[in-house]
């Protein structure tokens, strides 16, 4: 629990786990090990058990959401999301060869109330697009007629809908089958090059969107049971 107290009043916080980072020498330092070891393993099992499960980065610039969850380029300092996609794939080694395993994953990201498919190719992120509308109009002369407000900006702007069956889903969105660790990241990566950023002051390289990456996983016994 967390007291805090301000304006002749406490408040308690209370939270499952608290983890801190800033003192290697410390005790309760944790890694990003640490992470994976108490929340991305038992994610792994409840997924492969055949539940969804989540987990959300949440917290203001720099607070340490893309660390936590993507890390760094270094084995000590991966994140969580790298370290779950070796886990999975690890855990489909472990399983009988009579087993049928599937996996395929998606990548959105959720900008100025639009989503956009982040392993589209050909498609300019919303802050480029509307740094070039900005060009055009101080281009344009001011008689000319105004784009209409109907038409479809290059970015896409896909959408959500609860389908009888299958729950929420995002119409158009790319799912693609992964059969490696190796593919996955690969994957990941180019995702994350196509992310809406921006600078801010506490950080030049700041992720200015909401992002969702997907697992879908099925495996089937010989019983065909999954």
């Amino acid at each position: 629990s967390l007291d805090i107290t301000g304006g002749g009043k406490t408040q308690r916080f209370s939270y499952d786990r608290v983890y801190w980072s800033h003192n290697k020498e410390h005790p309760f330092f944790a890694t990003q090990a640490t992470l994976y070891e108490e929340i991305g393993k038992s994610m792994l099992k409840h997924a492969l058990n055949g539940y969804n499960t989540c987990i959300f980065a949440y917290g203001q610039t720099g607070s340490g959401k893309s660390y936590s969850v993507l890390g760094q380029d270094t084995e000590e300092g991966r994140g969580l999301l790298p370290r779950v996609v070796q886990g999975l794939f690890e855990k489909f080694e472990t399983m009988p060869a009579s087993c049928e395993r599937e996996c395929v994953v998606s990548f959105l990201e959720i900008y100025n109330e639009q989503i956009r498919d982040l392993f589209c190719e050909d498609e300019a992120s919303p802050a480029e697009n509307e740094k070039e509308r900005g060009r055009s109009m101080q281009k344009t002369d001011s008689r000319s007629p105004s784009p209409s407000p109907s038409a479809k900006s290059s970015s896409g702007d896909l959408k959500i809908q609860q389908l009888p069956g299958q729950g929420v889903v995002v119409l158009g969105l790319n799912e693609i089958a992964v059969k490696s660790k190796a593919e996955t990241l690969e994957l990941i990566d180019k995702g994350l090059g196509h992310r809406t950023v921006g600078a801010t002051a506490m950080n030049n390289g700041s992720s200015r969107s909401h992002c969702i990456f997907t697992f879908r996983t099925a495996v089937t016994g010989e019983d065909g049971v999954l």
